[in-house]
């Protein structure tokens, strides 16, 4: 089996943002419907406070994501670049 990580480093999100990476996730899915692969997301909130990012909007990319959600918050926030580091680092 073949597997996909997308890193994605998350500071301040725009109101929406969940929905958008559920639908971004749905293309994805459908593109490698009937391939033997799974995909990865992998968020960081980059320093942004924790509590910022609903429980419930996580969830529900989790859900799309068939519990491949892998949500790595730090503080403070270090920049773009170890935000991405931070997570490649745990990326397969």
């Amino acid at each position: 089996m073949q597997k996909l990580d997308i890193v994605l480093p998350l500071y301040h999100p725009h109101e929406g943002w969940e929905q958008h990476i559920i639908t971004a996730v749905n293309g994805l899915q459908s593109y490698f419907s009937g391939k033997d692969c799974e995909i990865h997301l992998y968020l960081t909130n980059d320093g942004y406070p924790v509590e910022h990012y609903s429980q419930e909007y996580l969830n529900a990319i989790n859900a799309a994501l068939d519990g491949k959600l892998h949500f790595l918050p730090y503080e403070p926030n270090r920049g773009k670049g170890y935000s991405l580091r931070h997570m490649i680092a745990r990326t397969e």
